[in-house]
C-alpha cells in the first residue's frame, strides 16, 4: 500500500522503492504494535489507520505523545 517492494529471506529484509501516500485506509488488525508501526509510517506518507485504538492497549497515549513530537496529525475513536 506504499509502494515498494519488499524482499523477505531468512535472515534480512529489503525494501526497493519510494514511498507513496496509501490511497486506501491501513488496517491494523487489532494489534497495538502494527498501529504503532503504521503511525509512524504514516508520518512520513500520511494515511489513516483503521483500528488505531488498539494502541491503548500498550501505550494509551501514543498518540499523544506523537503529537508532542511535533506531528500533525488527527485522532479520535468513534
Amino acid at each position: 500500500k506504499f509502494g515498494v517492494d519488499v524482499i523477505v529471506d531468512e535472515n534480512t529484509v529489503e525494501i526497493r522503492g519510494r514511498l507513496i501516500p496509501p490511497v486506501e485506509p491501513l488496517f491494523s488488525h487489532g494489534d497495538h504494535r502494527i498501529a504503532m508501526a503504521l503511525a509512524v509510517l504514516c508520518t512520513v506518507t500520511g494515511g489513516t489507520i483503521i483500528g488505531a485504538e488498539a494502541v491503548s492497549k500498550s501505550f494509551p497515549d501514543f498518540f499523544e505523545k506523537l503529537s508532542g513530537l511535533g506531528v500533525d496529525l488527527e485522532y479520535g475513536m468513534d
